[in-house]
């Protein structure tokens, strides 16, 4: 409940507070006064749009703080409590605009955001206006009603969860199935690949050993011949090293018996003799190995010319092409992974269009109930409102397709309001035959009919809710709200004495002018004055005794 509003320097309004109570609370004032003025801001501390536009003139910032009352166990208290602020006996909502655009929104003195004040407003305050009017003239707002009439928003909410992880896994399993189209061309090039580097048994080191033999068999015939001259030097022909070292050898010998000192040098020589000679064998050896086998040589470069075309295909060295081969069989795996994922993934895509079809369905089933319920009610308030014999229905779109087809977020439903005001008139949607005095009727129906099934606490705030009516109708608008206010708080703009006679507490908006400025106030009336505010609106500029007689009798026959 709006217990308090503050405004300071906001449009025409210079300091004003007016203190609200249960029940009834009825502005009034002539034309012009300022009384909407005092609706913008309560629409704005609650997140409403603003601009520097609204500042009063001469003025820096605006301020606008409003103070509310809610219970320990609703839902205000329970988004505080999400939203990490302090839980006080009452709510305090402050915001400031000023000249050069910026704002500031506070929450019991915690700095918020406008979204924090917007989705308090919605368990807070319900303003029906010109643009509530226009809300319920579109035919996609009538669901939103229709569900909280029966008390389905719960079930709506859980099929749009069901909805979205639905369309989720559908979204994953179309990303799935275009990566698997992009794959299978590619699946087949990596096969090929990585059968043909698998085929060529690449070894890291081979390609230098090959060029290494490769160089030994093409100078084959070079290395034989020189080796063979070098072995017959050394051992094999007459007068070779060897046999010239051993005549040396036996000669020193005999004449190192003579003179000792000969004795190193022969054992130099025998040295001499052995290693040359050990040389000759180890070449006799090598000229054994020497291969210069044409066929092998030629088998030599068919496979540096392999492994030289595998370099330049897929680029780097040998040990780079293993690790791409490697890479290759790992995304060979990851193509096969996933169809198996996608398998998994249509079971699941099966598995949650199953239990949201169920629910919307569900969903369906009790909307079609809760829309008949709606109908009697809204039939006979609106018969209470002197729209007797009044036609109210709710229209449900006839399912003209699969039910996964037209399956949305708010479930299969597609639903209008229609009304026929008149008998024998069809019922058409309220936007080809609704008149803003019969709008304004329909509009409290549903405000009736939805708060007796809402528990929530909120303020209703009725701006402009007597357009296009006035004598018997209005004193029935009047008993309404006075109806709606035994249930809500109830805050209502009106011109027409009938209603404002019903109030629990009255406020009359005027407009001075002091000095160069304009300004708007606002005082909550008693006693004579307020009987003198309904003459006014009785009988206009020229009060008469009569005129007041009649306002206090109107008062009278409200309190009896």
């Amino acid at each position: 409940m709006l217990l308090e509003l503050t405004i300071q320097d906001f449009a025409l309004i210079d300091n004003l507070k007016i203190s609200f109570g249960p029940g009834l609370n009825i502005l009034s004032g002539e034309t012009g006064a300022g009384k909407s003025i005092i609706i913008q801001a309560i629409q704005l501390v609650l997140g409403g749009r603003g601009g520097p536009h609204l500042v009063r003139t001469g003025k820096e910032e605006a301020r606008i703080e409003a103070y509310f009352e809610y219970p320990e166990d609703s839902r205000v208290a329970q988004k505080l409590t999400d939203m990490g602020i302090d839980k006080d006996e009452a709510l305090i909502i402050r915001r400031t605009i000023s000249r050069t655009g910026k704002g500031r929104v506070f929450i019991n003195g915690t700095a918020a955001t406008l979204q924090m004040a917007t989705q308090l407003a919605t368990e807070l305050i319900s303003i029906a206006g010109q643009h509530e009017y226009q809300v319920l003239l579109r035919p996609q707002n009538h669901l939103g009603l229709l569900d909280a009439f029966g008390g389905l928003t719960y079930l709506r909410l859980g099929v749009q969860k069901d909805y979205r992880k639905w369309q989720e896994l559908r979204e994953q399993r179309g990303h799935l199935i275009e990566q698997q189209n992009a794959a299978a061309a590619r699946k087949d090039l990596l096969a090929f690949q990585s059968q043909e580097i698998k085929k060529a048994n690449l070894r890291i080191g081979e390609e230098e050993e090959l060029i290494q033999e490769k160089s030994l068999l093409a100078s084959a015939e070079k290395l034989r011949e020189w080796a063979q001259r070098a072995y017959d030097l050394l051992y094999a022909s007459s007068g070779a090293a060897t046999e010239k070292l051993s005549e040396s050898r036996t000669l020193g010998q005999s004449l190192a018996g003579i003179d000792s000192s000969l004795a190193p040098v022969v054992e130099a020589l025998d040295a001499a003799f052995f290693q040359v000679e050990d040389i000759a064998l180890r070449l006799r050896d090598y000229l054994q190995k020497i291969n210069s086998d044409p066929g092998r040589l030629e088998a030599l470069e068919d496979r540096l010319q392999e492994l030289s075309r595998l370099r330049k295909k897929y680029g780097g060295d040998i040990q780079k092409i293993l690790a791409l081969s490697a890479e290759m069989e790992q995304e060979l795996a990851g193509i096969e992974g996933r169809q198996e994922e996608l398998a998994g993934l249509e079971a699941s895509v099966a598995r949650a269009e199953e239990e949201v079809i169920r629910r919307a369905l569900d969903l369906s089933a009790k909307r079609k109930a809760a829309a008949s319920q709606l109908a009697e009610a809204v039939c006979r308030e609106l018969e209470s409102l002197h729209m007797p014999r009044t036609r109210f229905m709710v229209d449900f779109r006839p399912l003209k397709k699969e039910v996964r087809d037209i399956l949305s977020e708010d479930g299969i439903d597609e639903v209008q309001f229609l009304i026929a005001p008149n008998i024998g008139e069809d019922l058409k949607p309220l936007a080809q035959i609704a008149s803003g005095g019969e709008l304004s009727r329909i509009t409290l129906a549903l405000k009736s009919v939805l708060t007796e099934r809402d528990g929530v606490e909120e303020t209703t705030i009725f701006d402009e809710v007597d357009a296009g009516i006035g004598g018997a109708v209005a004193e029935v608008l009047g008993r309404k709200l006075g109806d709606l206010a035994g249930r809500h708080q109830v805050i209502c703009i009106t011109h027409l004495p009938q209603i404002a006679c019903f109030a629990d507490r009255h406020y009359r908006v005027d407009k001075l002018h002091k000095g160069t400025r304009t300004e708007t106030i606002v005082k909550e009336l008693s006693g004579e004055e307020r009987v003198e505010e309904i003459a006014r609106m009785l009988g206009g500029v020229e009060i008469s005794e009569k005129t007041r007689a009649h306002a206090q009798e109107m008062i009278e026959r409200r309190r009896r």
